[in-house]
């Protein structure tokens, strides 16, 4: 394996992670929500925003390296 599909594998699989996390997350908030503790529930769809966002940049990065890779091949 190359060290560019390393890194894109790599990038593949943060991005999987924060999928998943940002899907617990968004249990664990409406979970919140429903016992009515809404600032909790706040303070967890903040988290989630900034995961989304890391998800974002990574998913730029990842599309940007292969189009990086199919340059150069």
């Amino acid at each position: 394996m190359t060290e560019q599909s390393t890194i894109l594998e790599g990038l593949e699989i943060s991005i999987h992670a924060l999928v998943q996390s940002i899907n617990g997350l968004m249990q664990r908030e409406e979970k919140l929500r429903s016992r009515g503790l809404h600032e909790r529930a706040d303070k967890v769809r903040l988290v989630i925003d900034r995961l989304y966002a890391l998800r974002d940049e990574l998913i730029r990065i990842l599309e940007k390296q292969r189009l990086e890779l199919t340059a150069v091949v």
